[in-house]
């Protein structure tokens, strides 16, 4: 498989990653909130956390499959759910403060252009990035299986036909323009590229990591650029690709829209 990219974003030093160690298992955080509304921002941290528990990811490197998080709640005030925390900062706000209506921020992290996607991938599909020959690092290392590093093939241009950006080339019939701006622009031996004209990815792909059942889970999310398509286009583009490259179909689905709504319903 395309195992290269693994080297190239993980290290300065791409030749050798045999000791290199990728963070992955429990971690502890311990968070002090205090003043008079401590109790208000310990349930905001709450819904942010849950908010990338279920629907994102968390920290950096998010577009090469990095970042899929659960928390685990190990005091009073971190089970606050997502909805609670949603219409307390409604309140907070007060009226006209949470709208969907309104001209967009320069950023392409809108809540209104929001989609993410779960998907229940059977092992038989990923079986091929599981081979001798797909491994990467320390041969130690070659039965971990609680996550696949592949969210390069999924994403870009893998072997056997993978690869979102390949597929919307030659299934879609979508431009470079076009697919560079949902993508992320491609540097190339003869185009290289300054710092300020690079841009990432607005769809992501996390590592699919293994559950109880045997089974692994793949998230896939972004933010669809206006000019493009529409949150609702992107959810409904990701959702068959995955299904052509993995034969799955969407476990759930979720656009930045319901939550808002949601709130909104809370608030009537």
């Amino acid at each position: 498989m395309n195992a290269g990219w693994l080297r190239r974003v993980s290290v300065a030093t791409p030749q050798n990653i045999d000791k290199l160690v990728v963070p992955y298992g429990d971690l502890k955080l311990q968070v002090v909130f205090r003043g008079a509304d401590a109790e208000y921002a310990q349930h905001q941290l709450t819904m942010l956390f849950r908010f990338v528990e279920e629907y994102g990811g968390l920290g950096a490197r998010l577009q090469h499959g990095f970042g899929q998080v659960q928390l685990k709640p190990s005091q009073a005030g971190l089970d606050t759910s997502m909805a609670a925390g949603l219409t307390e900062l409604v309140v907070k706000l007060g009226p006209g403060g949470l709208r969907t209506d309104g001209p967009s921020v320069n950023t392409p992290y809108d809540l209104r252009q929001f989609a993410s996607l779960t998907f229940d991938v059977p092992i038989s599909q990923l079986s091929r990035f599981m081979s001798v020959r797909a491994h990467v690092g320390n041969n130690q290392k070659r039965n971990e299986s609680r996550y696949i590093p592949c969210a390069f093939d999924l994403r870009y241009k893998g072997a056997e036909g993978l690869g979102m950006r390949r597929w919307l080339e030659e299934n879609r019939q979508w431009n470079e323009a076009d697919i560079n701006l949902l993508m992320g622009v491609r540097e190339t031996k003869r185009s290289k590229m300054k710092d300020e004209d690079r841009q990432g990815s607005r769809v992501c792909f996390g590592m699919p990591y293994q559950m109880n059942g045997g089974s692994y889970r793949l998230r896939v999310f972004g933010f669809a650029p206006p000019a493009l398509l529409t949150a609702n286009e992107l959810q409904a583009l990701c959702a068959e690709y995955v299904e052509s490259a993995l034969n799955v179909k969407p476990r759930t689905t979720i656009l930045g829209t319901d939550l808002i709504a949601q709130v909104r319903g809370g608030e009537q």
